[in-house]
């Protein structure tokens, strides 16, 4: 869909992105368009900032019932989880990706991602599934 921009729209746009004075996202807010809109009629015209946009900073009173993360107030709070290691897991339930081997059958039981348990029971030399799932998989019964 092609979005047709008036010459009143387009001026308010350049001003504000040449001058520094507001970002995409402000622009696009006040004229009732996408930020994508916004930032394609900057690359396609070629606008260069004059000093860069405030940055954006959300206040509790922006989003109400969400709280702003223990920090410095008003300041954007970017802290990942620590990152777990991976280890193989052994369970009555089943094995883990990294639990598997080359005489483990590969057929997932339970979980999702990196938490997906695999059943784990041995297999013969080149098969990927134990007898039981080799026939599941190919919509069979035992």
């Amino acid at each position: 869909m092609t979005r047709v921009w008036t010459d009143e729209q387009l001026a308010i746009a350049e001003d504000e992105w040449k001058n520094g004075t507001a970002n995409a996202r402000a622009i696009a807010s006040r004229l009732g368009v996408t930020r994508n809109a916004v930032l394609g009629v900057v690359h396609r015209r070629k606008w260069h900032r004059a000093k860069p946009a405030p940055p954006v900073v959300l206040t509790a009173a922006d989003k109400p019932g969400d709280e702003l993360p223990a920090g410095k107030p008003g300041r954007p709070h970017h802290r990942r989880p620590p990152a777990r290691s991976p280890k193989a897991i052994r369970s009555k339930d089943g094995i883990s990706l990294l639990a598997l081997t080359a005489r483990t059958c590969h057929w997932p039981v339970t979980g999702e991602g990196a938490m997906t348990l695999f059943c784990g029971a041995r297999v013969d030399d080149g098969q990927v599934y134990c007898a039981e799932h080799a026939l599941r998989a190919r919509g069979q019964r035992m």
